[in-house]
């Protein structure tokens, strides 16, 4: 996006549609740099990454990021009214949580299984 908005008319799509903005923002950070923090502190063992988990993560930004863009398509496209999509959004936004609260629980009941196992040793 940033490397587009260099033409007129994605810069002032950008401009015009906060929506546009909080896509890119929403893409880049929870797209690319949260997956990648993730990746990284489960290769280094500090968390628990299930294969549930992840799922659960990768269907949240999908939907959320389908339905930030879709409103933004809204306005700049002409697309139908999606009736109920800030609720959409707002569940699709939950599972986020849900997902990422699994990773902390699945994460503590190891390191306290690890723990026990060296108390006993």
């Amino acid at each position: 996006m940033q490397t587009l908005s260099g033409i007129s008319f994605f810069a002032e799509m950008a401009t015009a549609n906060l929506d546009v903005v909080i896509g890119y923002l929403h893409w880049f950070f929870l797209g690319v740099v949260s997956l990648f923090l993730l990746f990284l502190a489960s290769h280094l063992k500090w968390i628990k990454l299930s294969n549930f988990s992840l799922s659960l993560y990768l269907i949240a930004f999908i939907a959320t990021e389908f339905l930030i863009f879709y409103r933004a398509g809204m306005v700049i496209y002409r697309w139908s009214y999606l009736s109920n999509l800030n609720i959409y959004l707002a569940m699709a936004s939950f599972i986020f949580s849900v997902a990422i609260i699994i990773i902390l629980i699945q994460s503590f009941l190891i390191r306290k299984n690890q723990n026990q196992m060296i108390k006993k040793n």
